[in-house]
This record gives C-alpha cells, sequence and structure tokens, in this order.
C-alpha cells in the first residue's frame, strides 16, 4: 500500500466520524423535539427558545470544547417561577463512562438563584457532582443529593438513563416525557 493509499483512508475515517457525530445529533434533536411536543401540551415551554447548547468554545485555546459535551432544555410553566424542569443530555467523558439523559424538576428558594447559579446547569450540578455515586441509570427518582447548591435548592427530583436504553418513541414518551411531567 502506497502512503497515499494509507492518507486517503485515514481521511475517509476522519470524515466519516464527523458524519456519525452529525447523525448523532440530529438523533438527539429529534428525542428534543418530541420531549418538547409533550411538555408544550402540559403547558411547559422552553424556556430559551431553540437554544439546547452553551459554553462551547469559539476559540483555538479550547478546542476540547468546539464540540458540546451537553445539550439541554429548561421547561418554564409560570414566567416569575422557582420551578424549572429540565432535561440534560451529558457527554462529558470526564464525568460519565456513556451518554446519559438526566431529567427532573428543581425548585430554588429564590428565584434570584437561577441567574447565578445558571438553571441550564443545575441537573449538571445535582446529579454529576453529587458525592452520592451509587445512583442508578433506571429511571429511579432521586430526591436527595450531596451537592454545595443544596442550600439553595428547596425541592429536586431527578431521574437518569443511558443514552442507549432510549430506543424509540414510546421509550422517550413513558421514559422521560410522561415522567417528567408527572413530577412534583
Amino acid at each position: 500500500m502506497k502512503e497515499n493509499d494509507c492518507m486517503d483512508e485515514k481521511g475517509k475515517k476522519i470524515m466519516d466520524v464527523l458524519k456519525y457525530i452529525q447523525q448523532f445529533f440530529s438523533e438527539i434533536a429529534q428525542v428534543i423535539i418530541k420531549i418538547d411536543d409533550s411538555m408544550e401540551k402540559s403547558g411547559w415551554k422552553p424556556e430559551y427558545g431553540t437554544t439546547v447548547t452553551r459554553d462551547c468554545s469559539h476559540s483555538l485555546d479550547n478546542p476540547e470544547q468546539w464540540l458540546p459535551y451537553w445539550n439541554y432544555r429548561v421547561y418554564l410553566k409560570e414566567k416569575n417561577s422557582n420551578l424549572r424542569k429540565i432535561v440534560s443530555f451529558c457527554y462529558d467523558s470526564e464525568h460519565v463512562d456513556q451518554p446519559i439523559i438526566i431529567a427532573g424538576l428543581v425548585e430554588v428558594k429564590n428565584k434570584e438563584f437561577f441567574r447565578e447559579w445558571k438553571d441550564y446547569w443545575s441537573l449538571w450540578h445535582l446529579w454529576i457532582e453529587d458525592k452520592n455515586k451509587s445512583k442508578k441509570y433506571d429511571g429511579t427518582i432521586y430526591s436527595r443529593f450531596d451537592s454545595d447548591y443544596m442550600n439553595h435548592v428547596k425541592k429536586a427530583r431527578l431521574f437518569a438513563y443511558n443514552l442507549i436504553d432510549i430506543k424509540n418513541e414510546n421509550d422517550i414518551k413513558n421514559k422521560i416525557s410522561d415522567k417528567l411531567i408527572e413530577l412534583t
């Protein structure tokens, strides 16, 4: 095999990986759209319009953040409420072994705290930074967290799944949307 053939094969593999990543995010978008539809039927609207990611880097200094390491949706029912329902898709390999979906509700004691804490990070802080590492990714609802932020939280009820356990529209509805809507 000539050197050019090896280079062509390597370039093709890189393009295949990039296409796979694009397809992955297209599928995540479809999951989010289905969750949005269910949430809106129950009166919960996305707080940030079509935004699904933050904190991606545009800088040469932070190439590891060029791709999102999480996507999220924050839902709000009443404009000045202290309560949010949130779905986060986490791909941060520093904190998880495989992609996960974390969903739940967070009610803070003072809604101004959401500005400081950034509500789109709230599930991340409560779930990922929880010192209790024995949580399961099977939809079990947890309401106690050992996190530095808990003194600001009135109520938190979260559950998670490994992303690969969400296989079809019924799973999205039954495991995520319906469960999230029912949380109080």
